[in-house]
């Protein structure tokens, strides 16, 4: 009896933690969205990671309980570690309530419910089946948040943006993470999983979905404009195409989920040119055909030319970290360079900002080196430390200094929330990981580091958020429930596996029913997140008609009380015409400019005049007109 409640116990962990997984990144407030973005995003995260975080507890303490078998966890102890420096950090903190929740609700809450989320994963995958449910979960998530991002990239919020017309440039897409710069972040753990769901196909018809998941998480990638990840995936292909290349002897696999992403990317930047909204510069544009011309060469290559590939990638290493420590050296010394390297559409102010703020956050480690501040508590310790060249570049016209919460370099982050202690525990599990993948090998382990990899590079410029944080973990621990599977050839079989095999079933599924429970992951997200989106798109759209609806009659009664002063002041209507929020309508010392979306049309006669607005926009055509010879408004339509 002890055993099927634990293996029901089993299956409901994997059930909470997929739910996790699945709907953090998704869910926000759209009632807060046009009001508060912030409150929109963050608090709503953290709540459902908490409820859900509590009832994964349960039963992952009940199932521990039941088992009672020892089970070797490959990167758990160093986890552990992580978490009992950073609970003591929260103990001797100087506010350890605040660093119980953090600046941003990632203080050591959210980091337990990480790495009990890990463990649930890294534990609860002990089938190929249950990996690949879990992947395909995420990953189906992943593309319809980056569905979002593109239509967002395209003028069409179907949250906030009811209220515009096609086609308008919104800016930077941050679909429903919330910022630009960690949906990136994101994208490049997810374009790892999706990747890895490559490599477990069976066949190429059943990898053609997940390569044009790919393809689309690529382009809304691409869309986010971020330096850091464009950085962090320079740094990270060579090597791991070295490292794949030495562990497994070639890199011919990585041909065409590579080529997908080149093309996608290269294809979404053309659209983009086209619609007009481009924001990337062109001698970046040029760097990074370059850079994938040259990776596509070494592809190629592994065809032709296998024996060269290794020489020719581990020179591309070292030409990468060459040229890495090069241009630190050249910016740390000549800050003027950061405004001839900006990318997108914010200005050089951004990375000279986040240099100083690494500037300043060395003196705020060294005030507590061993246990820091405590986690996720940054902003008040980091005041005394601001440098008046800080100071300046973040003053607004008003005087007022903006908060710094975030050292936007996530170890400089970990060492002044939690030490070099923490520092040194969240290096050891980094370590462990890509260790044990190295040492594994296989091409979804393969593509899981690979994603997990430039991440770690990308937020070096950044930093973690709570959408960001459950895909790491998340990703972590199946990467670890891989290795369980990898090492199940060398021992004895799991009890605790339903299904055992060779090394071969971790890497691609080794029966049908595979496909199937995968297939059923993809329509049970679509179909929750469907039933979730598609009222809150109406409700909002419905909102936004409201609000296009009054402002319009605004704009209607304004003019008509502006024609009616003229006409009291000097005897005579304005003159007829066509106004819009270019124009301004004048008379009788006063004027007035439309609402964006609005046209104004008047027509004036001996007894009077009419005024006929119309509201356009993605939320609908309104319109509302006045006749001054009845006196009388026509009813909003």
């Amino acid at each position: 009896m002890a055993e099927v409640v634990a293996h029901k116990l089993g299956l409901l962990s994997v059930a909470i933690a997929m739910a996790i997984f699945v709907l953090v990144p998704i869910v926000l407030n759209p009632d807060m969205v046009r009001v508060d973005p912030i409150e929109a995003y963050y608090p709503t995260k953290f709540k459902v990671l908490m409820w859900l975080s509590a009832a994964l507890l349960a039963v992952v303490l009940g199932f521990v309980v039941l088992r009672r078998k020892p089970l070797v966890v490959p990167v758990l102890i160093p986890t552990l570690a992580f978490l009992g420096v950073s609970a003591l950090s929260t103990l001797l903190s100087e506010n350890p309530m605040h660093s119980l929740f953090g600046d941003r609700d990632e203080g050591l809450l959210s980091l337990a419910a990480g790495i009990l989320l890990f463990y649930a994963v890294a534990r609860g995958l002990s089938s190929p089946v249950r990996v690949r449910m879990f992947l395909a979960a995420g990953a189906t998530s992943a593309v319809l948040i980056s569905v979002y991002g593109i239509s967002q990239n395209y003028g069409f919020d179907p949250i906030s943006g009811w209220l515009i017309s096609w086609y308008s440039d919104l800016g930077r897409p941050f679909a429903t993470v919330g910022n630009p710069i960690t949906l990136a972040s994101y994208l490049t753990l997810m374009a790892g999983a999706t990747a890895a769901l490559c490599f477990k196909a069976n066949s190429r018809t059943e990898r053609v979905p997940w390569l044009l998941a790919l393809a689309v998480i690529g382009a809304c990638w691409i869309y986010t404009d971020t330096r850091g990840a464009m950085l962090g995936v320079v740094a990270t292909l060579p090597v791991v195409l070295w490292a794949a290349h030495r562990r497994m002897g070639t890199v011919r696999p990585l041909q065409v989920p590579l080529a997908t992403l080149i093309l996608a990317v290269m294809a979404a930047i053309m659209a983009s040119a086209v619609f007009g909204n481009l924001s990337l510069p062109s001698y970046v544009t040029t760097f990074l055909a370059a850079y994938l011309i040259l990776i596509g060469v070494v592809l190629w290559l592994s065809d032709l030319r296998p024996g060269v590939v290794g020489p020719l990638l581990a020179t591309l290493v070292v030409l990468t970290a060459a040229v890495a420590a090069v241009a630190v050296v050249m910016v740390f010394s000549n800050m003027a360079l950061l405004d001839r390297t900006t990318v997108g559409r914010e200005g050089g102010l951004s990375s000279q900002v986040r240099l100083n703020i690494w500037h300043d956050t060395v003196p705020m480690i060294l005030e507590r080196p061993l246990l820091g501040h405590g986690p996720d508590n940054f902003t008040e310790p980091f005041r005394s430390h601001m440098g008046e060249e800080l100071k300046a570049a973040i003053t607004n016209n008003f005087g007022m200094v903006s908060k710094v919460d975030r050292a936007h370099n996530d170890f400089l982050q970990v060492a002044a929330t939690t030490g070099l202690l923490g520092l040194a525990a969240y290096g050891w599990i980094l370590v462990s990981y890509f260790r044990n993948a190295y040492r594994r090998g296989g091409w979804p382990l393969i593509a899981l580091s690979g994603g997990l990899l430039a991440y770690i590079f990308q937020i070096q410029t950044s930093f973690p958020t709570a959408a960001t944080n459950v895909a790491f973990w998340g990703l972590l621990g199946a990467s670890v429930a891989i290795m369980r599977l990898q090492d199940q050839e060398s021992n004895e079989p799991d009890s605790e596996t339903p299904e055992t095999g060779s090394v071969e079933t971790a890497l691609t599924p080794e029966t049908p029913r595979a496909r199937a429970y995968e297939l059923l992951s993809v329509v049970v997200v679509v179909a929750v997140l469907t039933s979730i989106a598609v009222p809150t798109f109406l409700d909002q759209r419905e909102e936004a008609a409201k609000t296009a609806r009054a402002d319009l009659g605004r704009n209607v009664r304004l003019t008509a009380q502006l024609y009616e002063q003229a006409k009291a002041s000097r005897g005579t209507y304005p003159e007829a015409g066509v106004y819009t929020s270019d124009d301004t309508v004048r008379g009788g010392g006063s004027r007035f400019r439309p609402s964006e979306n609005v046209t104004i049309t008047t027509s004036t006669s001996e007894d009077g005049f009419k005024v006929e607005g119309e509201s356009t926009s993605l939320s609908g055509t309104f319109r509302y007109s006045y006749d001054s010879t009845t006196g009388e408004y026509a009813t909003p339509s």
